[in-house]
């Protein structure tokens, strides 16, 4: 073999490992990139789910102020109860202050002092949470599922429930917004349920049921369907009557059915004559709704309040309204706002926002919580029979005489 051969092969050799180095090389720092990126993101995780757990701290904190204050609601006098309810009530602070802003609300409500970072574990994760306010105003929402079906939102304002005999009636409406939580093809709203615009709901032979929906065909069921339920009473009265007067009425029941897919802005207001026409039991007819797709798709209405039986002024410890579905799919996601006059009135000590901040290290997560009630269940059953401790069911019901269109009240001289 001549030498010149020997160098070419020599040559080849010496490529081939070069090449076969740059290429183990190359796999080499791309697993340890992977690597690093992957202790990077695990790192990162490990902080942020730190961060969050102290953000949840801070809810725990805000739930036991809040728990505080309403033991002092119901008359505990103890010092700790007083700080909460002075702290929440922002008693001594000036018109312009505004507790939601306030990161350390929460801590001087259970009589902490010092700065607002309030630490958790210093040595090994180094967590905190740096900010928890709390707001008992704001709006009302929650979801109406299978699982709680029902929700039951209390009318109260700070303005209504004044200890010194608040007053309820300057809240004029409210605005219900929801959606469905479905998928995309269930949240569509499709045209025309049986309805169109201008018809008169009084004349309809059909009602929400007919085969399968508005219609007495194979329609889809809009199953996005939403009842509202009044309950109200004056102060004055001692009872609550399902018919109205003609004029006033304590209670209201109303079917509320998206009907057209709209892209318009459509002012969906509900008078307050119809809430008081539904009270009467010879009428039972759905109310079709205005709806809007796209990428947020929702249904929403603004529905007048009646005056109670009685006239004003309202009782605002019984003004309320219950929503529910008609279709066990699918869950709703619903916000209620109160209005008057002027606009907005916030809830008051219905629904307390809590808005929290954790940290662990230098990552930082903020979670925002309702309080509350989980339906209501306070105020009404959720329930129509009740089985109680012995095994049997009981159901205790009032029975009322020719409560019927064209009856100026109910006859009150039924029987439990």
């Amino acid at each position: 073999m001549s030498k010149n051969s020997k160098t070419k092969q020599g040559m080849a050799s010496i490529y081939i490992v070069v090449f076969t180095t740059l290429l183990i090389s190359i796999i080499t720092l791309s697993f340890l990139r992977i690597m690093l990126s992957e202790s990077g993101r695990t790192s990162r995780d490990t902080l942020s789910d730190s961060a969050y757990n102290s953000a949840l701290a801070g809810i725990e904190d805000a739930k036991t102020a809040y728990s505080l204050y309403q033991k002092a609601l119901s008359g505990d006098n103890s010092a700790a109860t007083k700080q909460a309810k002075d702290v929440l009530e922002a008693k001594g602070q000036p018109d312009s202050y505004q507790p939601e802003n306030d990161c350390d609300l929460v801590r001087k409500a259970l009589g902490g002092t010092g700065s607002s970072e309030y630490t958790i574990d210093k040595d090994i994760t180094d967590q905190a949470y740096t900010c928890v306010s709390m707001s008992l105003e704001g709006n009302f929402a929650g979801y109406i599922t299978k699982d709680d079906p029902m929700l039951v939102v209390p009318l109260r304002s700070k303005e209504s429930m004044r200890a010194d005999d608040g007053n309820a009636d300057a809240i004029k409406a409210v605005r219900i917004v929801w959606r469905n939580l479905g998928s995309a093809s269930t949240n569509e709203i499709p045209n025309s349920y049986g309805y169109t615009t201008g018809d008169n709901l009084t004349e309809k032979a059909e009602g929400i049921f007919g085969k399968k929906g508005m219609k007495d065909d194979d329609s889809a069921v809009n199953l996005n369907a939403l009842n509202v339920m009044l309950v109200q009473k004056s102060k004055n009265s001692d009872a609550y009557y399902y018919a109205s007067n003609g004029t006033n009425t304590d209670r209201g029941y109303l079917t509320l059915v998206p009907y057209e897919d709209g892209t318009a802005n459509y002012d969906n207001i509900i008078a307050a004559s119809d809430v008081v026409a539904s009270a009467d039991k010879t009428m039972n007819q759905p109310i079709p709704v205005h709806c809007y797709t796209g990428q947020d798709s929702h249904c929403e209405v603004e529905i007048k309040m009646p005056t109670p039986i009685g006239g004003f002024p309202r009782d605002s410890q019984n003004f309320f309204l219950v929503l529910s579905k008609i279709y066990s799919d699918p869950d709703l996601d619903v916000t209620v706002e109160m209005r008057g006059d002027d606009g907005e009135i916030k809830f008051w000590n219905v629904q307390p926002i809590v808005d929290a901040t954790g940290r662990a290290g230098d990552l930082m997560r903020r979670v925002e919580a309702r309080l509350g009630t989980k339906n209501g269940a306070d105020l009404l059953p959720t329930a129509e029979l009740i089985v109680g401790g012995s095994g049997g069911i009981e159901k205790d019901f009032y029975v009322t005489k020719n409560c019927i269109k064209g009856v100026e009240e109910c006859d009150d001289s039924g029987t439990n």
